[in-house]
């Protein structure tokens, strides 16, 4: 069960692997909060700064109108345990380099995708395949739209929706500043 598969991911890295386990959906990690909570993201804490963990979790959310655990979105549940780090990518190449760089990462990520993305004809998907050597905490929030009257903050598959608000708004002379919060938490403040 997700418990186990949380578990034996953390021993893993523990062990000096670099883990990428994935629950499907990430309704589903309610079994393995505590592994998460309590083990994930505190370790490096308790060893003092000499223990690291890289260990990574793909955890898929969204989706529409299906059963329970399907499509919620757990990210706040997680937002106060400290130590994790947790990413949301909102395009195609944010998934690629996001999993790269958390992949490359010494510390415990927790990578939130919005299956939406996956198959959605409006989102373009030219892709470089190119593994970044961008530090994941570089990433922080993404200009997605400029403007100079108001700044609306979105994730995810969110990001278009708000991106498509904009240029309605923009028919009448109101210019919106789009971010795309890539990387909640650590939080990219200087952005802001």
């Amino acid at each position: 069960d997700e418990n186990g598969i949380v578990g034996h991911s953390i021993g893993l890295a523990l062990g000096g692997l670099r883990p990428i386990f994935e629950i499907q959906f990430s309704g589903f990690i309610f079994e393995a909060l505590n592994q998460i909570l309590a083990e994930m993201g505190r370790i490096m804490h308790r060893g003092n700064g000499l223990i690291n963990l890289p260990i990574v979790g793909r955890l898929p959310y969204g989706g529409g109108r299906y059963i329970e655990h399907h499509r919620e979105f757990e990210a706040p549940y997680l937002l106060n345990s400290p130590g994790l780090t947790i990413v949301c990518p909102s395009t195609v190449q944010d998934c690629y380099d996001l999993l790269w760089a958390a992949a490359a990462s010494d510390k415990p990520v927790i990578i939130f995708e919005h299956k939406g993305l996956y198959r959605e004809p409006k989102i373009k998907t030219d892709l470089r395949l190119n593994p970044t050597d961008q530090a994941l905490e570089e990433f922080g929030m993404r200009v997605a739209r400029e403007g100079t009257d108001l700044t609306v903050t979105a994730y995810g598959k969110l990001v278009y929706a708000a991106l498509e608000a904009a240029a309605i708004l923009e028919r009448d002379g109101i210019s919106i500043e789009i971010l795309d919060v890539r990387v909640f938490a650590p939080f990219d403040q200087k952005t802001l």
